[in-house]
């Protein structure tokens, strides 16, 4: 019986970490796929609100942040918001961009396209997107 109890247990705990897994994959897949199907307002200088996605080996994390837009193009710092609801630059988190090439290797615009950013490489081999969520068309 113990043996049963046993096998059922981690059956069950192996089902629920695939599926957080499983989950937590989509992040990038919704956020792009939303600004694809309804497109982005009209981008001018300033200050807005963003989600930011990092993606390794299978795992997104998603985060609230604040970038600088001059001349369609990002300006650093970029902010994240941490646990504590405040927001921190990504330099804080121990991450930077490549400022050179995009994650494909191709010399770096970056600009803005349809409220995204180009996918960046950061120093932790993570791929990271930045959305103005501000833009996204209703």
């Amino acid at each position: 019986m113990k043996i049963v109890v046993l096998l059922f247990s981690l059956f069950t705990m192996q089902f629920f970490a695939n599926a957080q897994t499983a989950d937590t994959t989509k992040c990038f897949d919704y956020y792009k796929a939303e600004f694809d199907k309804k497109g982005a307002y009209q981008l001018n200088d300033g200050l807005y609100k963003t989600i930011v996605t990092f993606r390794l080996n299978g795992v997104c994390k998603v985060y609230e942040g604040k970038a600088r837009i001059v001349g369609g193009k990002f300006q650093a710092p970029l902010y994240i918001k941490n646990d504590k609801g405040e927001y921190v630059t990504i330099k804080s988190t121990g991450r930077s961009f490549n400022k050179n090439y995009d994650a494909y290797k191709i010399p770096l615009e970056n600009k803005v396209v349809n409220g995204v950013s180009p996918t960046y490489i950061t120093n932790k081999d993570e791929l990271a997107d930045i959305f103005l969520i501000e833009l996204l068309k209703d």
